[in-house]
């Protein structure tokens, strides 16, 4: 799993976020993924698809700190995780 060295490339914005959370997996980003946001105790909140579109909305979500993980469809290995604060 290249979890750990796929997480320079992985930008969220903005974070804090209130809204909307924009993702830029940086170069040779996959055409179709699936994020995974979870709770810091390890709750799956949010499971979002992703393509040319890549922003999910994240108003639902209590202020807080989460971590997304973002998984290519076409290639699971490559995965790539981060943590945002979600601001009401």
């Amino acid at each position: 799993n290249d979890l750990l060295s796929g997480m320079a490339d992985l930008k969220i914005y903005p974070n804090p976020v209130t809204t909307t959370l924009n993702v830029d997996m940086g170069a040779g980003q996959p055409a179709s993924a699936t994020a995974y946001i979870y709770s810091l105790s390890g709750r799956l909140m949010i499971t979002a698809e992703i393509g040319v579109e890549k922003s999910i909305d994240v108003s639902s979500l209590t202020s807080g700190i989460y971590l997304i993980r973002i998984i290519d469809k076409n290639n699971p290995e490559n995965s790539k995780a981060a943590n945002f604060i979600k601001q009401d």
